[in-house]
């Protein structure tokens, strides 16, 4: 399957790039392309779900706790340390450190000296570890 879930979505296609280019600071981290959306993978899970809709992108940030702000049209908890925190992208200043720092901690600032060394208080959400063979 060879599908683009950008695809006639110029600005979803545009705000994603920017999103990448601010992730970089993160670390390694791959792109597993769905159908309709892209998760953002980094050690044992996704942490970052990318839904692109024709003049934005939903994204769905997997984190330990929930984010509170106005800002986000959707906070689940969907296991006792897993949280689904939904937030609209709309222009790129939407991941803007001038927006707080919950979204400094999300989306950091690739041009900014202090986040290149540390994300600190992002804590993705782990994953239960199960039983391992020796």
């Amino acid at each position: 399957m060879n599908e683009n879930p950008f695809l006639g979505k110029p600005t979803a296609e545009e705000l994603y790039r920017s999103l990448l280019d601010r992730m970089t600071v993160i670390g390694s981290f791959m792109e597993e392309p769905k159908k309709t959306s892209v998760h953002i993978v980094a050690g044992r899970g996704a942490f970052l779900g990318v839904h692109p809709r024709s003049d934005s992108l939903l994204l769905n940030i997997v984190l330990d706790h929930a984010l509170t702000s106005d800002r986000f049209t959707k906070v689940d908890q969907v296991s006792k340390s897993r949280y689904h925190n939904e937030l609209k992208v709309t222009v790129e200043s939407d991941m803007s450190r001038t927006n707080g720092r919950t979204y400094a901690r999300v989306f950091p600032d690739p041009v900014a000296a202090e986040t290149k060394t540390s994300l600190e208080g992002f804590r993705p959400a782990g994953r239960r570890r199960g039983s391992t063979a020796a």
